[in-house]
């Protein structure tokens, strides 16, 4: 046996340094395919037999006591073939023949004669592996989503509070702390805490209210989107290849309809274009005659003023010709009864009207000149008092002076 190590570590020193560590590598990734192995084997026993695992840890402990105790680290290399270290040396062999291999020879150097697995054994156990492993993430991340949206609306709830107490405690501040100190007395009377105290109260029992009716109209909306989402999914379990072929059917049918449908609307347009052609013409046509009808209701309406005026003209017409009667009567009566004067009378009455229009131009002469005199009397007063306005007792004074004079 010493003889085997020597000549296993006089191999060893004389390959290469690159050999060694592809040797080594390659060990490596054995051990962890190898691990591997064990870990799914592990998974499928625990799943379907837990029973065939109860004792494997103290079996374990004491297979790495008993190699620890008779076998040296280097005799890994002698345990196999020489001619399968060779090969994997000379890189011809893949990594997972020869786990294969390795596998079967530490099975059969224990002395282990059960069943063994092969390869599509082990394929099968690496898929239903895959698929745990799978559906496990994907519950792991819809956990991890739900926590993370839940942590996002806290944080969203902690960033709110933070910022509604600090404008709670800036306009406290302000408030109160700023603007309520008394001037006198230099304190915060308790009135004005308390009444900013019951209005604060008052604006958060509000809003406490509104979030209150918006938490349930979510809830509502909550309630309503989860009962359509189980339905889609009753429906979605329930679907087969005949109900996609019924809605294609259906859709067919339909895009017929909506065909038919957009050329009854474009049919429609056409003759809700024409229609508002004759709509403006007939609106044009409206327009004019109302613009008729106010000119003909104006033209009733001065038309009505003027019978109104004549018939007033005609009630004055009538009295004016009633007076002009009356006057054409006594006219009448007169010419009928009427006697010529005398001569002598007519010249005499003539020569009484020359004298009157004599002395009638002989006073117009004197009241002028009075007229310019008590003018400029009245200017001189005006001068002399320093008045615009003429007074009455400049005519009294006056009065009595001349009086007093005469």
């Amino acid at each position: 046996m010493s003889e085997l190590i020597d000549e296993s570590e006089k191999f060893l020193h004389d390959l290469p340094d690159n050999l060694l560590i592809k040797i080594v590598q390659d060990l490596e990734s054995e051990i962890i395919n190898l691990e591997t192995e064990n870990q799914i084997f592990e998974n499928f026993l625990s799943k379907n037999e837990p029973a065939l695992l109860t004792g494997m840890t103290q079996i374990l402990e004491l297979a790495n006591k008993m190699q620890q105790t008779q076998t040296h680290p280097s005799q890994l290399l002698l345990n196999g073939d020489r001619r399968e270290t060779t090969d994997s040396i000379r890189g011809t062999s893949s990594r997972h023949t020869d786990s294969m291999m390795r596998f079967a020879t530490t099975t059969t150097s224990t002395g282990d004669k059960g069943p063994r697995v092969n390869l599509s054994q082990r394929t099968d156990l690496a898929l239903k592996e895959l698929e745990n492993i799978q559906t496990s993430l994907t519950v792991f991340l819809k956990q991890s989503h739900r926590t993370k949206c839940n942590l996002k609306a806290k944080l969203e709830e902690l960033n709110i509070q933070q910022s509604e107490v600090e404008d709670a405690r800036n306009i406290f501040q302000q408030t109160v702390v700023v603007e309520g100190v008394d001037p006198l007395t230099q304190r915060i009377p308790a009135e004005k805490f308390i009444r900013y105290m019951e209005e604060w109260l008052r604006s958060a029992e509000l809003t406490i209210e509104k979030m209150r009716l918006k938490t349930c109209t979510l809830k509502a909306m909550y309630s309503k989107l989860s009962h359509q989402l189980i339905q889609k999914e009753e429906l979605g379990e329930t679907i087969d290849a005949v109900d996609f072929e019924q809605l294609r059917i259906q859709n067919n049918h339909l895009a017929k309809t909506i065909e038919e449908k957009n050329a009854h609307l474009l049919d429609l347009k056409k003759m809700n274009g024409m229609s508002n052609l004759v709509l403006s013409t007939n609106k044009k046509y409206l327009q004019k005659q109302m613009a008729k009808m106010k000119s003909m209701k104006q033209s009733i309406n001065t038309k009505k003023e003027r019978i109104i005026n004549l018939d007033s003209e005609y009630k004055e017409v009538e009295t004016q010709v009633a007076k002009e009667k009356e006057k054409y009567q006594k006219i009448q009566h007169l010419t009928q009864h009427y006697t010529v004067p005398d001569t002598m009378d007519y010249i005499k009455t003539n020569i009484k009207l020359l004298d009157l229009r004599k002395q009638m131009k002989m006073w117009e002469r004197r009241n002028y000149v009075q007229q310019f005199v008590l003018n400029t009397c009245i200017h001189q007063m005006k001068n002399l008092t320093g008045s615009k306005e003429v007074r009455p007792w400049w005519f009294e004074k006056r009065t009595k002076s001349n009086c007093g004079e005469e």
